[in-house]
């Protein structure tokens, strides 16, 4: 639970039945200074409403186009297999026929005799006789055919490759025509490689730029093992088909979809460039993938893509286009809203200059009111006193010419919170007219709109500086100022207020009218109306309000619940701080007095002190501290009258009362300043505070 604002208190206060009302008339209302600070507000509110929809329209577009790149590649990646497997499909079908396995077989078998040559090869009747039979197939779809031996000797080739018979295959061809003997489970398969520059296999008509492929099926020989003698391969143009399907997959103006092998390099032409290109990009792209963040191509153009790997291929495929064109609606998108958010932001940005240059009118008009020393029918004298929402000056009125207290707000402190607790102030306070609670005389605004409120003159001591210079005070005077703080909080209670700050130096004691020790009840800035969950808005509900070192138990575990009992525990905190001289709890930090106050009981005066304590004190002060509210006495009333029956040992009279004030002449309301605000921010939750110490 936050611990918040935990009191303001003033030297001076005032009381009047008559309140004046001239805040509600004249200039406007003070809170609607810094009205230039709208539009900066609003700037950047808009500023963070254009970066969020910026950043939802780049994820809706990101996505967008990461569906559409990898669509293309989806249906790239099907055509290219089924094409690959009905090559397969093809080779194998030739592979089957008698004829051709028995021509095959026949020119493994001269290969196998001692000193064969490639002239007996090319003239052996099985040369010609597999030529007629694979011719019809080669026509339609291949550009032409090889069959090669576990030697990787070259045994056979279409009429366009003879030179090529009884050559051996050497580095990646020889490596690829062992895939079609043995697979990686280690068994002869059918199989087609991926596009390939070959240095003894190349294109007949070299139209793809030295690169060929080969779909490869083994054929077995015609022992009882029946293990391959050789393979058949028939040869692909890629640039027939291959690099055509992926040529339809180009997406925009400057899309692309390419293959690559495991290294990275190029397998079919690009826009810019034929394939055998490195690409940086693509090397190591052996699973499914995507970047619609922008990434460098092999042009060094900012690209998006997607990319697969078509396993069983030995080869990936990519779609990529230019972060530009891909984005390019975006681009214009953002450009419609963000020209529409400047034009906007300098329409409020225009209206800045001519707020402030107002606001610093204001602000001067008020500074010289305060300059001129006079506010209203108020003439100001010295400063007196400062705290957070404004300053106390010794004043006098024009006609009455009694010395008066005037409160005002610091123009540069100003807004609608600390004018609605200042008002707020003001008018609880003017409820209450207990000679023992501070009284106003006046409240109001200049045209110049400065608040301010006029209270009656304390020329004394409040009991914090009190105890700080003459040290622990009698029975008989802390009896005697206690029932005059209950009396002031007996009328509050009386009409449902509760103070919620009584503390030491929100209590002054004064000479007034002949009187001595005449008790003050000051500062009822934190004053709540019991049964009330907020206050208007002014302080939250929930929130802990008082000062650390006299806030009730309740205040802390449940502060909605706060009643007139929590002034009760506060006064008791006064008595025993009057008596000791010191707080009830002490502590390095307000965190653990508030804990101290929730679960550690109170010392008794007695102990504190190393003394003996009236009996009947002693246990009325302990009273108060109870934890629960239900132990205390119930009301300022109920404790009045306990005090009012309580003996003590010395009892503190009229004469004792003039006799110190006559031996110490200090002036201390006129020269003082005003008394701190206190203030704890703590972030601990309820079940921190009631864990204890």
């Amino acid at each position: 639970m936050p611990v918040a604002n935990l009191g303001v208190q003033d030297v001076m206060a005032a009381k009047d039945p008559g309140m004046s009302a001239r805040h509600s008339a004249g200039a406007a209302p003070y809170g609607g200074r810094k009205l230039w600070l709208v539009p900066l507000l609003i700037v950047s509110l808009m500023l963070g409403v254009g970066a969020y929809l910026n950043g939802l329209f780049e994820r809706m577009f990101q996505n967008s186009v990461q569906a559409n790149l990898q669509s293309i590649l989806a249906a790239e990646t099907a055509a290219i297999r089924l094409w690959l497997d009905s090559r397969g499909d093809c080779v194998e079908i030739a592979a089957a026929d008698s004829q051709v396995r028995a021509a095959i077989v026949d020119l493994a078998s001269v290969a196998e005799k001692p000193g064969s040559t490639p002239e007996q090869l090319t003239s052996a009747p099985a040369q010609k006789a597999l030529q007629q039979e694979l011719q019809p197939i080669v026509e339609l779809r291949f550009q032409g055919f090889l069959v090669v031996d576990r030697d990787k000797r070259v045994l056979a080739a279409d009429r366009g490759s003879q030179a090529l018979i009884g050559a051996r295959l050497k580095g990646q061809e020889a490596a690829l025509v062992e895939l079609g003997f043995k697979d990686a489970n280690g068994k002869a398969d059918t199989v087609v490689t991926h596009p390939f520059a070959g240095t003894i296999i190349k294109p007949v008509d070299r139209s793809s730029a030295n690169l060929t492929m080969l779909a490869m099926t083994p054929v077995l020989g015609g022992g009882p093992e029946k293990t391959p003698v050789a393979i058949l391969a028939l040869r692909i143009d890629p640039a027939r088909e291959f690099d055509a399907l992926l040529r339809a997959g180009r997406p925009g103006s400057t899309g692309e979809t390419y293959a690559y092998d495991a290294s990275g390099v190029l397998l079919s032409p690009t826009r810019e460039m034929g394939p055998l290109a490195a690409l940086a990009a693509a090397e190591g792209r052996v699973e499914a993938g995507f970047d619609v963040t922008g990434y460098r191509d092999h042009r060094g153009a900012n690209v998006v893509g997607a990319w697969d790997w078509v396993h069983g291929y030995d080869f990936g495929i990519a779609t990529e286009m230019d972060y530009t064109e891909a984005y390019r609606p975006l681009t214009m998108v953002r450009g419609i809203f963000w020209g529409a958010f400047a034009l906007m932001s300098l329409a409020a940005a225009s209206i800045v200059p001519i707020g402030w240059v107002l606001d610093r009118r204001d602000l001067r008009a008020q500074r010289a009111v305060l300059e001129a020393r006079r506010l209203g029918q108020y003439t100001l004298h010295e400063k007196i006193g400062e705290g957070g929402m404004g300053a106390v000056y010794k004043a006098h009125h024009a006609m009455l010419r009694r010395p008066t207290a005037v409160k005002l707000l610091d123009p540069e402190r100003t807004n609608d919170a600390t004018i609605a607790r200042f008002e707020r102030e003001v008018r609880l306070t003017s409820q209450l007219n207990h000679p023992n609670t501070i009284a106003i005389f006046d409240f109001g605004r200049t045209p110049e709109g400065v608040f301010y409120y006029a209270m009656e003159y304390l020329d004394g001591v409040d009991l914090e500086r009190l105890v700080s210079k003459h040290g622990p005070q009698c029975e008989g005077r802390t009896v005697f100022i206690l029932k005059q703080i209950c009396a002031s909080l007996r009328e509050a209670h009386a009409i449902g207020l509760i103070h919620r700050d009584i503390k030491p130096a929100n209590i002054m004691l004064n000479k007034r009218g002949g009187q001595f020790d005449v008790a003050k009840v000051l500062d009822f800035g934190l004053v709540k109306a019991a049964g009330s969950q907020n206050n208007s808005g002014v302080t939250l509900a929930g929130a802990i309000l008082g000062t650390a070192n006299y806030v009730s138990p309740e205040a802390v575990t449940d502060p909605d619940l706060v009643d007139s009992r929590s002034d009760v525990y506060a006064v008791g905190a006064v008595g025993y701080f009057l008596l000791t001289g010191t707080t009830v709890f002490q502590g390095d930090n307000s965190m653990g007095i508030l804990v101290a106050h929730v679960n550690k009981p109170a010392e008794p005066p007695s102990k504190r002190l190393g003394r003996p304590v009236s009996t009947e004190l002693e246990r009325i002060i302990l009273a108060c501290l109870e934890k629960s509210p239900a132990k205390r006495p119930q009301s300022a009333a109920e404790l009045l009258d306990e005090l009012a029956d309580c003996a003590v040992d010395s009892i503190w009279t009229v004469e004792d009362a003039a006799a110190w004030w006559e031996a110490n002449p200090v002036r201390y309301g006129g020269s003082s300043t005003m008394p701190r605000t206190d203030e704890i921010h703590v972030a601990e939750t309820i079940i921190e505070l009631q864990k204890g110490p």
